[in-house]
């Protein structure tokens, strides 16, 4: 499922190459749906509060708002990914994590990723996690202000093989650690970026399979046409957990309707490494 914000359009597809709109507008009640998840067959969308503010749906139309048992906090950002039946994760601006096992309706609070005082850009975070293909562990990703005096409070890429007790960092593939998306695909870490080649916006997907010790860059994804152009750093990704893996980028303008860009799909067979 894939989630088109300026349409409040949700669309699906079986094979991630052919794509088919949901019937309707989706009745998803933000305003702003900066995080999209799935999890046991239904879909997740999340938005900014002062705590995880969650909506579910089992067709991609209809959306529900799941009430949650967490008490009001601080106004952060909740980024979240979905895992096996019920399984959501989050991770806030304010580098803290959450676990749900009911889709949302309790979460748990797990070890921080980022130390407190820590802050995200607002509501704009750009921040992420992932399962992995077994559920069982929790890759997350997100950019943070360092705080002054404190060396290890900024951007960070970690991992938990406990679903969020304890954290090992990985080291980044880029030295801003600013990642579009985090995703696993077996045992092996992506991480998504937007870049520049040839005065394009192009994009590149990285791939270990090592922690972090060594990363292969895969080949740029570059939309089709000589005219319009892409923009990678609105895309999205996904990937079944294995060698599928899915770039989606929505077309997009400015207020003058200038620079605009057509967007596409992007494809890849062969687990991130060339795309089509």
């Amino acid at each position: 499922m894939a989630w088109f914000q300026s349409q409040k359009a949700v669309y699906s597809s079986t094979d991630g190459r052919n794509w088919e709109r949901v019937p309707g507008e989706a009745e998803v009640q933000f305003s702003w749906t900066p995080w999209f998840a799935g999890a046991g067959g239904r879909s997740f969308a999340a938005s900014i509060g002062s705590r995880p503010s969650v909506q579910a749906s089992s067709d991609g139309a209809s959306w529900t708002e799941v009430a949650s048992s967490m008490p009001e906090g601080d106004r952060m950002s909740f980024a979240i990914c979905g895992g096996g039946a019920n399984q959501l994760f989050s991770v806030t601006s304010t580098g803290q994590t959450f676990l749900s096992t009911d889709g949302g309706a309790g979460w748990t609070e797990k070890a921080r990723v980022r130390p407190e005082g820590a802050r995200g850009s607002g509501g704009g975070f750009g921040g992420g996690c992932t399962f992995s293909p077994d559920h069982t562990k929790v890759l997350a990703q997100g950019w943070y202000f360092p705080i002054d005096g404190q060396e290890d409070s900024g951007p960070i890429l970690a991992l938990s093989e406990d679903l969020g007790s304890t954290w090992v960092t990985v080291p980044p593939p880029i030295e801003r650690n600013d990642a579009i998306k985090v995703m696993m695909a077996g045992d092996a870490i992506l991480y998504a970026v937007n870049d520049v080649e040839n005065n394009k916006r192009v994009g590149f997907v990285y791939r270990s399979t090592d922690r972090g010790a060594t990363w292969e860059k895969s080949v740029p994804l570059i939309a089709p046409g000589e005219e319009a152009a892409s923009y990678s750093d609105r895309r999205s990704y996904a990937t079944d957990g294995a060698d599928l893996v899915v770039g989606i980028e929505g077309p997009i303008g400015d207020a003058e309707g200038d620079a605009n860009y057509h967007g596409g799909i992007f494809y890849s067979a062969d687990g991130g490494h060339s795309y089509e």
